[in-house]
């Protein structure tokens, strides 16, 4: 397991709003409310309650499955930081044409690692893209 992905960690990500996938059956261990849109960090826990997906990163041997979307990006970056080591890491991107951060926390609740992923993405979550046109990345070939 890497340091950076402990309790005690911090993600800090220049978001308005957030947005949950919608789940079904196939995900009982899910932590967050399906299909909920939110105020970045504080999701509608599955529960009931609310938790901090800034700084509420659980425990190793979770068995919980998240997946939401970071969206109305101010800006193109994030960062994820371990205090107590003095450890952490950042990502700039262009938010045209990636305006959200896909957040997915498979922690042993959908495979059996413990893992973290954040990455930036043109669209979040299947309701959304129903609803906008899918913008294009310009490529240049390699010289």
């Amino acid at each position: 397991m890497s340091p950076l992905l402990t309790p005690g960690e911090r993600l800090d990500v220049p978001a308005r709003r957030g947005v949950v996938e919608e789940y079904n059956d196939e995900f009982p261990n899910r932590r967050l409310q399906s299909g909920a849109e939110f105020e970045w960090p504080n999701a509608p826990s599955h529960d009931g309650g609310d938790i901090d997906l800034a700084t509420d990163i659980p425990c190793q041997n979770a068995e919980i499955h998240d997946l939401a979307y970071a969206i109305d990006l101010t800006e193109g970056w994030y960062a994820l930081t371990t205090p107590v080591l003095d450890l952490g890491f950042a990502l700039r991107f262009p938010i045209d044409p990636f305006e959200s951060l896909w957040y997915w926390q498979p922690f042993g609740g959908y495979t059996p690692s413990h893992r973290f992923g954040i990455e930036p993405t043109t669209s979040a979550s299947n309701r959304r893209r129903r609803t906008r046109a899918t913008p294009t990345v310009g490529v240049r070939p390699a010289r």
